[in-house]
């Protein structure tokens, strides 16, 4: 019978470490956690920048055929929602009183102005046709600013067109007849879910209440927001589905709810233990670290299950302790790896694991020994002689299984290093996704180019070098545009020079010569000269960072998005549009002229990814070894400690090669899954070949063993029917992982009884 007092104190201990948890967990779903140092300048741009930019502060809404009224109205709801800064096609142009003070009083050393008599006057009719529809807005601005410095700063460097080139590249993309597109700017980056989940479920909400159920929103903010609550929603309808199927299992084997509550509080401690010691050592907690560390610790359930086997059958759980003993030492020199791989996110996995293993481990522990009256939980060595009645193993079936599986694992496709293969969005979203942003002149989230220097101004001035490389590209057609932060931020060095240019300008003369030369009356663009004046004297102030800072939160989150301190260094970022997949004469190019780097960012995190899984399993090669010298001098059994390990291979090769031909190749997350595999694995083979003084004592092991196994593949099983590639990668895997382990096991070792 279960020991109702204990069981009460480990459910009163479960309350205090979930208490503990609780008044300190901090949640994050920032991918980075996962990655590793980075190694080149590639990596390090995505380790710093994952997630951010410009170009993932934009959702794209695709309105269903709808009359304009009807969209407008929509469109005007959207704006006067928090988190969102702007909504095109909008109700009207830009004016002056839009434009920040600091940007308008320095807008003369934003940008070059024409030089010659024949530049200004091509500038000045355009000025004119300007004029034509203009309203008193407009031609004040243009009086004070004919070369519209101040509204093309602002549109190059936030990547977010007028609303007339809006309106025309959204014609293209679809059609009248098809879609009205509605383009948001949002004030968070796509990995700040908390406030992406708000604008999201603020602009669903509003596109609701307008009678516009059916629009669809694109953007990665958007795609960030329903997986996490694809994550959130499957992982706890899963979780419901395995517990309830583990309880009907564990009811069934031994008839008792008391029991199966025994059963289950132990695994309880142990999460909830993790999960306090995680909330202790970390100020904020991966997401992926609570959904994989609860999987981990599967194989904790294997330490009640045994013990309370024994004890419901021989009245004798102290008979198992050694065998479970040395299988959870085992277990936790490979999760150690995982807190030694260098991830912050590995690491916090590592620990949730190994704290929960033991505290489930010594639960388990104390729960049987109370319950059969205070036993001494260790083995009488004397009872027994292991090396005369101990089973003989049977070599042939994991060496025939490696012989099988080996060639299929031999393949260059056996991981995919591909982060975008974990999304559940489908393929087709993501392809509209880009079909839409390269219609519609957005920036490509995939390409960057990154220039860094050891000061602000160094780093300036080689992006504006690199500024002119792409031009050049843009002139021969391998690109359509670029975005970075020079129309709001020039260096020292080319205000300066702006400054000379607008003194040489009066010098000369051309200015005035081309307004008299122009349908302009000479005192038309009075406001220009005197701004022209005041900068040729010097009398202005260089435009510094600081000033843009200072001006408003908006101008400070989009310099924040391309440019940032790394270390001693400054780093600046420029996104592309209209990259080709052909990218290697852009990059030469953009080294040799400006000492700049072209990033592709999905490439970098292949690389990365590569480069960490093999570290990984360098590490769990190192643990293997080390279990086996654990294993030999625990067993002082060489020929079982060689069938344990080639078991143990075996069922890894085999839940691999199954994992591939169903999924198509393993991901950097699959590797977690086969450390459980590993675990489970060790666990059934060292229960097989235990040794037993009886019949029935061999015939308790092995029921509880297929229980432990079916537990799993239950657990697993539900996980492997999930819509979620990461949830459905570690569901295959696990599970095909625990049937090979078991069989192998199972028939994979001669008892003594068969050879007498």
């Amino acid at each position: 019978m279960v020991n109702h007092r204990a069981l009460i104190i480990l459910l009163l201990m479960c309350g205090a470490l979930l208490a503990t948890a609780l008044s300190r967990l901090q949640l994050t779903y920032d991918l980075g956690f996962f990655l590793p140092a980075p190694q080149s300048d590639e990596q390090r741009v995505l380790i710093e920048r994952l997630g951010q930019g410009p170009g993932t502060q934009l959702v794209f809404v695709a309105l269903p055929n709808t009359n304009e009224t009807k969209a407008a109205k929509a469109a005007q709801q959207l704006r006067e929602l928090p988190g969102i800064t702007r909504v095109l096609p909008e109700l009207r142009e830009p004016g002056l009183e839009d434009l920040p003070d600091v940007l308008w009083q320095h807008r003369l050393q934003l940008a070059d102005l024409p030089t010659t008599k024949a530049g200004w006057l091509k500038l000045l009719d355009e000025r004119m046709s300007d004029l034509m529809l203009a309203d008193d807005d407009l031609q004040n601005l243009i009086a004070s600013d004919p070369a519209l410095l101040s509204l093309h700063a602002i549109e190059k460097a936030s990547n977010v067109t007028s609303s007339p080139e809006f309106l025309e590249r959204a014609d293209e993309v679809s059609g009248r007849a098809e879609h009205r597109y509605l383009l948001i700017q949002t004030s968070s980056g796509a990995f700040d879910l908390d406030a992406q989940t708000t604008t999201i479920k603020n602009v669903r909400s509003s596109l609701l209440e307008a009678g516009l159920s059916t629009a669809k929103l694109y953007g990665s903010g958007v795609y960030g927001v329903d997986l996490q609550a694809s994550v959130q929603r499957e992982s706890i309808v899963f979780s419901v589905l395995a517990s309830f199927a583990l309880a009907a299992l564990v009811f069934f084997r031994f008839r008792s709810w008391l029991l199966v509550l025994a059963i289950g509080v132990p695994l309880l401690v142990g999460g909830l233990a993790g999960l306090a010691v995680l909330s202790l050592l970390f100020s904020n907690i991966h997401g992926i670290t609570l959904a994989f560390g609860f999987t981990l610790l599967g194989v904790a359930i294997d330490y009640p299950l045994h013990l309370f086997s024994q004890s419901t059958s021989t009245g004798e759980p102290q008979r198992v302790w050694p065998t479970l003993r040395l299988g959870i030492a085992s277990t936790l020199v490979a999760y150690l790896a995982f807190a030694l791989s260098g991830t912050a996110g590995m690491q916090q996995l590592g620990v949730f694991a190994v704290t929960g293993i033991v505290s489930a481990a010594l639960a388990s522990w104390w729960l049987t020994r109370i319950t059969t009256d205070n036993q001494a939980l260790v083995e009488d060595p004397t009872q027994h002689n292991p090396e005369k009645i101990m089973g003989h193993p049977n070599h042939l079936p994991w060496c025939l299984c490696l012989l099988l599986g080996l060639p299929l694992t031999y393949t260059s496709t056996l991981f995919s290093d591909d982060l975008s293969r974990l999304t559940p969005i489908p393929q087709a979203i993501l392809a509209e996704d880009a079909r839409i942003r390269q219609a519609m002149g957005v920036a490509d989230l995939r390409h960057i180019v990154s220039v860094r220097d050891n000061t602000l101004q160094g780093t300036l001035e080689r992006l504006e070098k690199t500024n002119l490389v792409l031009d050049k590209a843009i002139h021969r057609g391998d690109l359509s545009g670029f975005q970075n932060i020079t129309p709001l931020l020039p260096s020292d060095a080319a205000q300066h020079r702006r400054q000379l240019a607008a003194r040489e300008l009066i010098q000369n003369g051309n200015f005035d010569t081309a307004i008299a030369e122009s349908d302009f009356s000479l005192e038309a663009l009075d406001p220009f000269k005197v701004a022209l004046e005041s900068l040729a004297n010097n009398t202005t102030a260089l435009l510094t960072i600081e000033q843009l800072r200072k001006q408003s939160q908006d101008l400070s989150n989009l310099i924040d998005s391309m440019l940032y301190k790394s270390g001693e260094q400054w780093v600046a970022m420029t996104f592309l549009r209209g990259l080709p997949a052909t990218t290697n004469l852009l990059a030469t190019e953009l080294e040799n002229g400006a000492g700049a780097t072209l990033v592709d960012l999905k490439q970098a995190s292949m690389t990365l990814v590569a480069e960490y899984r093999t570290r990984v399993f360098g590490l769990l090669g190192g643990a293997l070894g080390a279990i086996a010298l654990l294993l030999l001098g625990a067993t002082r059994q060489p020929a079982r400690v060689i069938w344990l390990l080639g078991t143990l291979l075996a069922a890894l090769v085999l839940s691999i090669a199954i994992s591939r031909l169903l999924l198509g190749g393993l991901s950097l997350f699959d590797v977690i899954a086969l450390a459980l595999v590993a675990g489970l694995g060790l666990d059934y083979a060292l229960f097989f070949s235990k040794h037993n003084n009886s019949q029935e004592q061999q015939q308790v092991t092995r029921r509880a063993i297929t229980l432990c196994a079916l537990s799993s593949l239950f657990v697993f099983g539900v996980l492997a029917l999930s819509s979620i590639p990461l949830l459905r990668g570690l569901g295959v895997t696990v599970a095909s992982g625990v049937a090979a382990a078991w069989l192998l096991a199972r028939f994979g070792w001669r008892q003594a009884k068969d050879i007498d």
